[in-house]
């Protein structure tokens, strides 16, 4: 967990609440990673190309970033 990490304390319905813990043990990482990497996705989809890179240094968007620079660069090869 970040040193600046503040908490939080939120109301899901068990539904979700049982999803995010059956997602974060199928996938090897913690609840907290889980809603953590949610919440910098859904603040990179707002703009996707707001620093990107600095989110993949950071790790917290293991592959994701990765993978969206590959398709635009597919993308851009494939059209020129």
């Amino acid at each position: 967990m970040a040193k600046d990490a503040e908490k939080l304390t939120v109301r899901v319905s068990r539904e979700n609440l049982a999803f995010i813990v059956a997602y974060a043990r199928e996938h090897g990482v913690t609840f907290d990673e889980v809603i953590t990497r949610s919440l910098v996705q859904f603040r990179y989809s707002q703009d996707p190309c707001d620093d990107l890179t600095a989110a993949e240094i950071s790790g917290v968007l293991k592959g994701v970033v990765s993978d969206r620079k590959a398709y635009f660069e597919h993308m851009d090869k494939k059209h020129r």
